[in-house]
């Protein structure tokens, strides 16, 4: 039985993290959340927000579509 590729992908990062993250201690780990949620703010504010679901959906279909 083949793994879908939403679950593929969640254990790819689950994976990366734990690399990331398995010889910090407590405070390391606290900072290093800090910081990554920190550097998810601001690529969040470069993100414009989406109209609506349907224009979301039919752009990136289009965008499947192009390439």
């Amino acid at each position: 039985m083949t793994e879908p590729d939403p679950m593929r992908e969640l254990h790819k990062i689950r994976e990366k993290n734990y690399h990331e993250t398995k010889h910090m201690s407590a405070n390391e780990y606290i900072q290093h959340i800090k910081q990554k949620a920190k550097e998810f703010e601001a690529f969040r504010k470069t993100v414009k927000p989406v109209k609506d679901l349907e224009t979301f959906f039919k752009e990136l279909d289009d965008k499947k579509k192009a390439s």
